[in-house]
């Protein structure tokens, strides 16, 4: 999987400047398209580019696409944040919503209260109902023809129990971690990142 920048990149080193982000993903995913599955933007665009920036999002998608014409790309989003399918117009092939349900979200799954979760104007059960309606939210854009073929997975649910004094909680063994993604897996994810979960 390729990172092809770093949020830290794109404000120090390229000073926040749009036209060269788009050319720096662009010759960077050129550069390693045989060498990887799929390629990513940066981490959390959200905290970049926000809803209202729906143009310089799909611009870096494109960017990639240009450089990498059958590479897959993905968006990854701040936790319990929706994947745009704008971020995709007009990008051919393969696109992948890699979530993030945030690691304090109840896993949910059962329709019980205290797994109840809302971000936005949307309440979701836990993780489960998180995951779920983005996949039935982007088959539907899929059908429509918006979208040629798209992926739902998860990139970030549950970092298990690493190190001793890591800084994030809570903190999971990895099996415990390896469970709550394979439940994610039942549910609308078609692979899991943050624990390798498999069906």
């Amino acid at each position: 999987i390729a990172w092809l920048t770093s949020q830290e990149f794109f404000q120090q080193d390229l000073h926040g400047n749009h036209a060269k982000l788009v050319d720096q993903l662009k010759a960077t995913a050129e550069l390693v398209a045989d060498l990887c599955h799929f390629a990513v933007p940066m981490r959390e665009l959200g905290d970049v580019y926000g809803g209202s920036q729906m143009a310089q999002r799909n611009a870096l998608f494109r960017a990639i696409r240009q450089g990498a014409p059958q590479l897959p790309v993905a968006c990854h989003e701040r936790a319990l944040e929706q994947i745009p399918v704008d971020d995709f117009a007009g990008v051919d092939g393969d696109v992948i919503s890699l979530l993030q349900t945030g690691f304090d979200t109840p896993t949910g799954g059962h329709n019980r209260p205290q797994d109840e979760v809302s971000a936005g104007n949307h309440t979701y059960d836990g993780a489960v109902g998180f995951v779920s309606q983005n996949a039935r939210r982007m088959a539907g854009w899929q059908a429509a023809g918006r979208l040629e073929r798209h992926t739902n997975a998860v990139g970030e649910h549950s970092i298990p129990d690493v190190y001793a004094g890591q800084p994030w909680q809570p903190t999971r063994t990895l099996d415990n971690a390896r469970r709550r993604g394979k439940i994610l897996l039942q549910h609308g994810a078609q692979f899991d990142l943050s624990s390798g979960a498999v069906l």
